[in-house]
């Protein structure tokens, strides 16, 4: 059985006062497999590891002035320098249902971050654990084994 799998990403932002702005990306998906997506729009807490057709991933509100930039709400929250995997990127989630498709859906998190010269000093507070989306019990791509995991 041949499987599908497409992916509309909306992004947007609207600046809402000097220095203030709701950035807001979301994505919605249609795949071709069973089973494997239930239902849009997780909310923080996040449990389920089920794939939503439907979902933010990101809804924040930014404060950014010249000294320093402030974050509430749902964005992306990266570590490292790598582009591909990053070993110190703990915290992010990432929708993993398809894992030749998969993609971050950011973390809710109040998040300050300061410019030192070059670089950025970061703090956040992630009030909530969501677990990242892993294929479904009915995915190719847990074979005969039943796990998508390597041993």
């Amino acid at each position: 059985m041949a499987e599908g799998w497409s992916r509309l990403m909306i992004t947007t932002q609207s600046d809402l006062a000097k220095n203030l702005s709701l950035n807001i990306k979301a994505f919605a998906l249609l795949p071709t497999t069973e089973g494997d997506h239930r239902g849009a729009f997780s909310l923080p807490r996040q449990q389920s590891k089920h794939a939503h057709y439907a979902d933010f991933k990101q809804l924040a509100i930014v404060y950014d002035a010249d000294a320093l930039s402030l974050t509430l709400g749902k964005s992306d929250l990266s570590a490292g320098l790598s582009t591909l995997y990053s070993p110190v990127d703990r915290f992010e989630t990432t929708y993993a249902a398809t894992p030749m498709h998969a993609f971050k859906t950011g973390m809710w998190q109040a998040r300050l971050d300061v410019p030192a010269g070059d670089d950025t000093v970061t703090a956040a507070l992630l009030p909530f654990d969501d677990r990242s989306v892993t294929p479904g019990v009915h995915s190719r791509w847990l074979g005969s084994s039943g796990s998508y995991l390597f041993n």
